[in-house]
This record gives C-alpha cells, sequence and structure tokens, in this order.
C-alpha cells in the first residue's frame, strides 16, 4: 500500500512539473508556439514561434523558427530563421536562411546560408558561409565571411576575412580586409564607397585584385595584391 501510493503521488507530482514546464509552449500541426515566460530547454523537430519566451538553456529547432523578443541561452537551428529582437548569449549554430533585425548574439556564431540583417550586434567571433546583405550591423569581433558581401552603414571593429569574389562597403567602418585567393574567381573586386572608411590593410592574397575606391573614402593602411581604381 505504501509503495503504491508513493509512486501514485511521484507520477502526480512528476506531471504536474511537465505540465508547469510546457505551460509556455504548445505544440500543434507540427508547429510548437511559445509565448513570455521561462523554460529551461526546448527541442523540437518541426516549425516554431517564440514570442517573449525566455530560454535558459539550449534552443535546437529542426524547422523554420519565428522569434520575437526571445532571449535564449545557446541556440542550434536546422531551418529558416525570421528574428526580431532575438538575444543568444552563448553560441549560435545554424544552417538555414536568416533574416534578423535588432538582435544581438553575445558568443561564437557559425551560419550556413545566406543572412539578410539590419541593426544587429554579433559580439563573438562571426563565420558565414553564404550571401550577405546587411544596414547598420556591428561586428565586434573577427569575422569570416564565405561569399558575396554587401554591407550598408556598417562598422566591423575586427579585421575581416572574405573567402569570395566580390564585396561592397557602403557608409561603413572597416579595421583592415584579408582576401583570400578562390580558384573561382577569375578577378576578385572590393568597393569602398560612400564616405567608407578602412583603418588598416587590404590585402589580396590573389595578387590579382581591383579595389575600386570613391572619392569620398578613404584606406589608411596600404593595399596589397590589387590596385586601387579610383571612381
Amino acid at each position: 500500500m505504501t509503495l503504491k501510493l508513493f509512486s501514485s503521488l511521484f507520477f502526480s507530482l512528476f506531471s504536474l512539473l511537465v505540465y508547469a514546464q510546457n505551460t509556455v509552449c504548445t505544440e500543434g500541426f507540427g508547429t510548437m508556439r511559445c509565448g513570455a515566460g521561462y523554460i529551461d530547454a526546448v527541442t523540437y523537430i518541426g516549425n516554431a514561434i517564440l514570442s517573449g519566451t525566455h530560454i535558459g538553456g539550449n534552443l535546437s529547432i529542426t524547422g523554420n523558427l519565428q522569434a520575437t523578443n526571445a532571449d535564449v541561452g545557446s541556440a542550434n537551428l536546422a531551418g529558416n530563421v525570421d528574428a526580431s529582437h532575438l538575444i543568444v548569449h552563448q553560441n549560435f549554430n545554424a544552417i538555414g536562411i536568416y533574416h534578423f533585425d535588432n538582435s544581438e548574439f553575445f558568443s561564437t556564431s557559425k551560419l550556413i546560408g545566406n543572412l539578410k540583417g539590419s541593426n544587429d550586434i554579433f559580439n563573438g567571433p562571426t563565420e558565414i558561409v553564404g550571401e550577405v546583405r546587411v544596414n547598420s550591423e556591428l561586428f565586434k569581433n573577427l569575422s569570416v565571411f564565405t561569399g558575396k558581401i554587401d554591407a550598408e552603414a556598417s562598422t566591423f571593429e575586427a579585421p575581416i576575412t572574405l573567402n569570395s569574389c566580390l564585396a561592397k562597403f557602403h557608409q561603413s567602418k572597416l579595421k583592415g580586409i584579408i582576401m583570400t585567393a578562390q580558384k573561382d574567381c577569375y578577378e576578385q573586386k572590393i568597393f569602398i564607397s560612400e564616405k567608407t572608411g578602412v583603418n588598416g590593410d587590404v590585402d589580396f592574397k590573389s595578387g590579382n585584385g581591383k579595389l575600386y575606391l570613391s572619392k569620398d573614402s578613404f584606406i589608411q593602411g596600404q593595399v596589397k595584391g590589387g590596385v586601387i581604381i579610383n571612381t
């Protein structure tokens, strides 16, 4: 009798705990919806929507993610991400297509897929494999971009590495650029325009680079492995 009573009580408490932990999130028709509140961690296969959700640990989603005013410990995502005012405190790893605005990433970010972003802050080392189009972004640490990049009104506080054939910077601030040699590039081009400033060297490792520099922009360092074409 005592054992049965203990088992029944334990099951009831366990069910209550599971229910309490999951009141933040509900699931239906292959989509998980999480509202305002705290939850320890989330692992889900399917599409997910977060709104005002605070996840203390890891967010793992295999599917598309929509997030608004969400705060997560770390994230491992496989699917497209549309996020506004998202905060990720630890490592952020993702494969998909991304649209961010007013979001902040505090640790290492590794993204595979195209990024369109505005008013975001990447505090840690950042690696992006895919086409990048950003406006008013801030990259505070070493960054590596593999693919075309088009940046407007953005700031790169540490030297960046480009594994690509083409890069464009408008109204932006940079510390330096290394463009690595690429077999698929007949020539490599960097456009510096609209009052963009580069406070460092621009180094074309291929020796076949062209840097297009507008009259209202400047480079304080040297251009290595390439020529400057004034525009």
